[in-house]
């Protein structure tokens, strides 16, 4: 399958033995591993989110990190981070996927929800399973208890695609 690829991109690598898998599975050399180490490891605070990319020229190939500046919208669509997916994923439950993106955006404009995680973890004795369900509840609970209002000014329309 890896040799009809003709782009093959990483996304993330945050663990040592995902790095290995690649690079078992790739081939690359050692200098790719150190950029996969040093440089992919999903959306970053600020910073974007960096990925390793193989293109297939011809018999040759080729390697790069690329960073992608994404707005938030687009960070938490493609986030790799497991608690951001969780949370991602439970609140598509309940909304429409581009509700649910511009309510994470703007509630977490750096892509991220783990910090509000964490908090929830040392609060609960619930599971990791649930930690999203509560997170989303408190998400929702906060903009219904709000203006109703946007930050532009508009009506907040929960179910509604925008």
């Amino acid at each position: 399958m890896k040799d009809m690829a003709s782009t093959v991109m990483i996304l993330n690598a945050d663990s040592q033995q995902l790095r290995e898998e690649a690079r078992s599975v790739f081939g690359f050399s050692d200098a790719v591993k150190k950029d996969l180490e040093r440089h992919v490891h999903g959306p970053r605070k600020g910073r974007g989110a960096s990925f390793l990319v193989r293109y297939m020229l011809r018999e040759e190939e080729r390697w790069a990190v690329m960073t992608n500046l994404m707005g938030p919208r687009l960070l938490w669509a493609l986030t790799t981070k497991k608690e951001d997916r969780l949370v991602r994923d439970e609140l598509y439950r309940r909304v429409s996927v581009n509700e649910a993106l511009r309510i994470l955006a703007q509630r977490y404009p750096d892509a991220s929800a783990i910090e509000h995680w964490e908090r929830v973890q040392a609060s609960t004795t619930d599971t990791d399973t649930r930690i999203p369900k509560i997170i989303v509840d408190q998400i929702m609970g906060e903009l219904l208890a709000g203006s109703g209002e946007r930050p532009s000014g508009r009506p907040t329309t929960l179910l509604a695609a925008q």
